[in-house]
């Protein structure tokens, strides 16, 4: 059995490109990796993304990736931030022209 973790909310037609194909893909999948598809808002998104990063951080030290493995991962959060931030930029350029 797998520890408890919290579901993560991720947009229902996000992909994350794997290998082996779509095989991975499935609601098993989605359990195992605890993901919740649907339609976060932007502050429920942003929130989730922030716990993510904060956790993960928190291990990095002691998680016995490789450096290379380690810049990969964080890359990859500051990818999603980089999306999230600019999702804020484009909300707020709509709010003001209304």
């Amino acid at each position: 059995m797998h520890p408890k973790v919290d579901p993560i909310v991720v947009p229902a037609d996000s992909q994350l490109p794997s290998p082996h194909g779509d095989a991975e893909r499935g609601a098993e999948y989605d359990r195992y990796f605890a993901i919740v598809r649907g339609r976060p808002d932007l502050v429920s998104w942003s929130r989730s993304c922030l716990d993510t990063q904060e956790r993960v951080l928190a291990e990095l030290e002691d998680c016995g990736l490789s450096d290379e493995q380690r810049c990969a991962l964080l890359h990859g959060l500051l990818t999603v931030l980089q999306e999230t931030l600019e999702s804020w930029l484009s909300a707020a350029d709509g709010e003001r022209h209304q």
